[in-house]
């Protein structure tokens, strides 16, 4: 019993406690350790792996899964081959990515996303909508080997040729 602190109302030995509606509640600061050391864990808001409460989750308790949605492309005429600007997908597992084409002439469009190669910088295609030649619309998963950057390519097969389309994506963890 040497680890317990006995206390007898009014001889002595304070312990803290904040008044709530006229109650007292004993305040507790958390630590960590074994037996004979501990470590205090700082204020609330601190996010280090070091200075958190380690937590188990039951074995019948689902993942927390966190998600994404973003607009790669943004609905607008376009007449060139061109690509969007990278994003980070380092958090996530899988993607849902939405094709949208409102308006297509004199051409064929296909559309791919590419995942960047961390070494070289170059793009790699990971996966490719169906190609298009009419108004409409498509979604492709792709549920692994998103890679850390994406990016989504577009190329019209002639010139004069013009596709009105956007690309949104959804992520998940």
């Amino acid at each position: 019993m040497a680890d317990n602190i006995q206390v007898t109302a009014g001889s002595g030995t304070t312990i803290r406690a904040d008044d709530i509606d006229g109650k007292l509640y004993q305040c507790i600061k958390l630590a960590l350790g074994p037996d004979g050391t501990l470590t205090t864990l700082l204020d609330a808001g601190e996010k280090t792996k070091a200075y958190s409460v380690p937590v188990v989750l039951a074995s019948d308790q689902e993942l927390v899964r966190s998600t994404e949605d973003i607009t790669s492309v943004a609905s607008a005429a376009r007449t060139t081959n061109s690509n969007s600007d990278d994003v980070d997908v380092s958090k996530y597992k899988e993607g849902v990515f939405f094709l949208n084409v409102t308006a297509i002439t004199g051409a064929t469009l296909d559309v791919i996303v590419k995942s960047k190669d961390p070494l070289s910088g170059s793009y790699v295609e990971i996966g490719r909508f169906t190609q298009v030649i009419a108004a409409g619309a498509q979604v492709l998963i792709i549920e692994k080997g998103l890679g850390e950057y994406l990016q989504v390519a577009w190329e019209l097969s002639a010139a004069p040729a013009s596709a009105t389309f956007s690309v949104g994506m959804h992520f998940k963890s």
